[in-house]
């Protein structure tokens, strides 16, 4: 198995206050501006005694996540938002996806985060891709429509029709819920695709370091 990242830190709650909630949802849709270090600038480090690595999802994993949304398909728009019961914004719908198949947790900076903007999974969280033609089923297209310099939307792919549409899952503002849909003007919006990783334990000669990091467990 082919490693790509490895990182480390101790769990850090995010906090959304309500004039953070009001701010980001104006100016930036689904996710804020977040200044962060180079993905290199973590490797090889310990959480806790225990170190971890990230990997890219298998391509079913990739085809269940899409089958776990498919399920909320209808669910409305809400930012903050990652429940069936509220509804869902772009990160939370792929936040809950993840929870639903035992992979949990994200990497943020040297951290291990429940929860992620759009931003922060492309910067942490993806195998950069980059061409179009590289994208398979499940991969992800990050948006940044406002040219402001970060990822605002993130979309799962899902195919390209035969008039060159780009259909995506997602759950975006623009919809008013969770959809599977073309993406109107896609070229005009600065998308950036990505392989979307998960965290698993690494490993020395075959043999699983760890299987936690505090109290978020992530799946063998």
């Amino acid at each position: 198995m082919q490693v790509w990242a490895r990182f480390s830190g101790a769990p850090l709650a995010q906090f959304r206050g309500w004039l953070v909630l009001a701010l980001v949802a104006v100016l930036a849709g689904c996710s804020g501006n977040q200044t962060k270090p180079s993905l290199s600038s973590n490797t090889g480090k310990l959480i806790h005694g225990v170190q971890y690595e990230q990997v890219p999802l298998e391509p079913q994993e990739q085809l269940s996540i899409i089958k776990t949304i498919s399920t909320q398909v209808g669910k409305p728009y809400v930012w903050g938002a990652q429940s069936p019961s509220r509804g869902f914004d772009c990160s939370g719908l792929l936040v809950w996806s993840y929870s639903q198949l035992g992979l949990r947790g994200f990497r943020y900076q040297s951290k291990l985060e429940g929860d992620v903007t759009a931003d922060a999974l492309y910067k942490y969280n993806t195998y950069p891709l980059t061409d179009m033609v590289q994208l398979r089923e499940g991969d992800w297209i990050f948006f940044d429509p406002k040219s402001q310099g970060y990822e605002t939307h993130v979309a799962v792919f899902s195919h390209i029709d035969g008039q060159g549409r780009v259909w995506v899952w997602d759950a975006s503002s623009t919809a008013g819920r969770t959809s599977q849909r073309p993406v109107p003007n896609f070229w005009g919006k600065n998308p950036v695709f990505g392989r979307p990783m998960k965290l698993v334990p690494a490993t020395m000669g075959g043999v699983a370091v760890g299987t936690h990091i505090g109290p978020v467990l992530v799946s063998n």
